[in-house]
């Protein structure tokens, strides 16, 4: 903006006099820091300057203190408090106020106006007035994705912890702004995944365009909101409508002031068809009282959700824990060695010197890999956690043993030397041999979690997920000849106890026994164990046909799974083309015709560029729309549908739960005591940030930052 010095105009006399400033700063009774003359009287022009406003000016009468705008007074076509020099309040300089002025009609036309008498320069309206620079804001993001809390400010720019909060919102607000208009104007479908921790309820969204084009990021976070199913649904309700509200949750601004955009909440509303959660019981009412319960314009909130999908992660891990929980063995060796209060393995680990004691005997044996073994650390909440000790310990069993050995003697009458007493004489070469059996069986069982355990799985490789983790156990353990006999954990434990006889002392500590040696592990002790794990293998059989039922809507995007080459026409796809046909109420012969001609397409795309079946299927989707010739060879309009949808509906939420681990990186211990309002917007802008999208992100920024 071209700069317009008071003097120019010969404007009233802003020169104010010191001994009438000093009079009004004895007698001021205004709260500190609420009145404009005692900041003129402590700071002097600085206070104005500060602002880099040259229109703004300031007089004296009677020790009063008057602050307007120098052109609008002088040309008298503002009669408002600004142009008849009546701001008496610090509150009313805020730079939104003041922007608000410098862009409004009056001001500009006397800007012109007075220009024009003066031969100056009219004022740039078009400009973004003192919104900083591109490359300001960039290192501010920058910075601020690097860990950087406000509070820091970035001095290198003369930005403090107040400006730098304004620049982070208005970094986020454009965040939002250009999701809005994506999910407004091109998403067909909307899926939301939720968790919570505590007390922080955040939301997620998985949304696709007819096209395929997928976006996904967050909508919002909620604190404090209760645990009920009616807390989480109304949680939920604010959360969408917050994120449909332009400029909520603006430093320093009251939420009442901006409008709620119900043209987006209706948008929004319509499109959201899945809600994924885990498979808590208050989380899945909530979904459903969001479907059915009317609000207060008479119907529902979410009222075309289709689906409430159960996270396939958590479901992954209950086919290995539940089996182990029915069979009482099985469960009895987890309790006593891993998980239970006075087990070896949370004993070791909870003791500083244990531990030092068994990463001395952990480095002394012999071992192709040179890696240290410290940790023995696991979450009870999540028994997949349990894999990485349990395979620790029959991978280190002797220094184990030692350790124990050495807890039982020195902290003998303890309750340290009692549970390492117990532990040696639990240990038996039938509980050591079916604990490297639970390893193998949870090594699998880790490996099925983790093909769920992201933000979007491949739900069309689903069942061949579950049909992988099915071979894989019954070959180890429910065969003629079990595997696991000749590699795994069980193959080592089975060379460790029969090469060596172990001596432990017996439990009233003034003998000894053995354990292993040649012989120990006999043929009839390797089947009495298998038997046992057979059993586990039915159980986890059942569970997986609990968890993921056949006749689930996601099993049957299977039939969009184009990556695995050539697929012959089966009674399985068959009764896929017509289930999804029925639930997206499409006609099967349009839609079972389309299939076959594209999706030959897009399997010689998938050979061609050896991408997955996503990224084939939309590019196939891309090449049939680029031309009117194409879209009439290869109609595609009834797949778009059932393609957008497979895109979309994510069967897990463990972007969620990823997305609170992320945000532990960038919020200090201080952070996680801020309001609701700076949890939200700093998950919004620290999570999920796009590079392609970083360019239109800071120019958006610049303009709210004049809003």
């Amino acid at each position: 903006m071209s700069a317009l010095k008071h003097r120019d105009l010969n404007p009233v006399s802003l020169k104010h006099n010191d001994a009438e400033l000093a009079r009004h700063l004895k007698v001021c009774r205004a709260q500190k820091g609420k009145c404009i003359g005692c900041k003129l009287a402590t700071q002097g022009d600085k206070y104005l300057h500060h602002l880099q406003l040259p229109w703004l000016g300031y007089v004296v009468e009677d020790g009063r203190i008057q602050v307007g705008c120098v052109i609008c007074h002088r040309t008298g076509r503002n009669k408002g408090p600004f142009g008849l020099f009546e701001v008496t309040q610090v509150s009313r300089l805020k730079r939104a106020a003041l922007l608000r002025h410098e862009k409004s009609e009056c001001h500009v036309q006397a800007w012109r106006s007075a220009a024009e008498k003066t031969g100056l320069p009219g004022p740039e309206v078009e400009d973004h007035l003192d919104a900083p620079s591109y490359e300001v804001f960039k290192d501010a993001l920058k910075r601020r994705l690097d860990g950087l809390a406000c509070q820091a400010a970035l001095p290198q720019h003369g930005i403090g912890p107040d400006k730098l909060r304004q620049l982070s919102f208005c970094l986020t607000e454009a965040k939002r702004m250009l999701t809005r208009a994506w999910l407004m104007e091109s998403a067909a479908t909307i899926a939301l995944q939720q968790d919570e921790r505590n007390q922080r309820l955040l939301l997620r969204f998985t949304a696709a365009s007819s096209n395929m084009e997928r976006r996904s990021g967050v909508l919002g976070l909620a604190k404090n909101f209760g645990s009920a199913a009616g807390s989480i649904s109304q949680a939920t309700e604010r959360i969408i409508r917050e994120f449909c509200t332009p400029g909520f949750f603006a430093p320093g601004l009251q939420t009442t002031e901006f409008p709620l955009c119900e043209a987006l909440l209706e948008s929004i509303r319509s499109k959201i068809e899945v809600v994924t959660c885990d498979n808590a019981g208050d989380e899945q009412k909530a979904t459903e009282l969001l479907r059915t319960r009317s609000g207060s314009d008479g119907k529902p909130f979410l009222p075309n959700i289709r689906l409430g999908l159960r996270d396939h992660a958590h479901a992954s891990r209950r086919v290995i824990k539940r089996p182990f929980d029915s069979d009482p063995v099985l469960k009895d060796i987890m309790t006593s060695v891993f998980l239970g209060k006075d087990a070896i393995v949370p004993t070791i680990e909870n003791s500083y010197l244990a531990k030092n004691r068994l990463e001395h005997h952990c480095s002394k044996i012999p071992s192709a890999t040179k890696t240290i073994i410290r940790s023995m650390s696991l979450a009870r909440q999540r028994f997949d956690s349990t894999q990485k000790p349990i395979g620790r310990f029959c991978l280190y069993l002797i220094p184990l043993l030692t350790t124990s050995i050495e807890m039982a003697r020195e902290k003998k009458g303890e309750e340290a030397g009692m549970r390492a007493i117990a532990f040696l004489a639990f240990c038996t070469e039938e509980t050591l041999l079916l604990i490297s059996m639970i390893a193998d069986a949870g090594d699998e069982g880790s490996m099925l979690c983790r093909s769920f355990d992201r933000e979007l799985p491949a739900s069309e490789e689903l069942a061949n997920e579950i049909a992988t983790f099915i071979t894989r156990i019954t070959r180890l353990f429910d065969s003629a000849e079990p595997v696991c006999v000749l590699t795994g954990y069980t193959h080592h434990m089975i060379t460790l106890l029969s090469e060596r006889e172990i001596l432990l002392p017996t439990l009233d500590g003034k003998g000894v026994r053995s354990l292993g040696g040649p012989g120990s592990i006999t043929a009839d002790l390797v089947t009495r164990c298998s038997q046992r794990m057979q059993t586990w293998v039915r159980l986890a059989k059942m569970v997986i046909k609990h968890e993921f039922p056949e006749w689930d809507l996601v099993s049957a995007f299977q039939l969009f799974n184009v990556a695995a080459g050539k697929n012959k026409a089966t009674q399985t796809q068959e009764n896929h083309i017509k289930r999804l046909a029925q639930f997206f109420k499409l006609d099967v012969v349009q839609f079972r015709a389309q299939f076959i001609d594209l999706s030959a397409l897009a399997r010689v795309h998938a050979s061609n560029a050896g991408c997955d079946s996503f990224t084939a299927w939309q590019a196939t989707i891309e090449k049939v729309l680029s031309t009117k010739k194409r879209r009439d060879q290869h109609p595609c309009d009834i797949m778009q549908v059932a393609l957008s949808r497979w895109a979309a509906w994510s069967p897990s939420s463990s972007a969620v739960e990823q997305s609170f681990g992320h945000m532990t990186h960038f919020a200090t211990e201080r952070q996680w005591h801020a309001s609701e309002a700076s949890e939200c917007n700093d998950a919004v802008l620290l999570l999920d940030h796009s590079e392609a999208l970083e360019e239109r992100q800071i120019a958006l920024a610049r303009e709210a930052r004049l809003s």
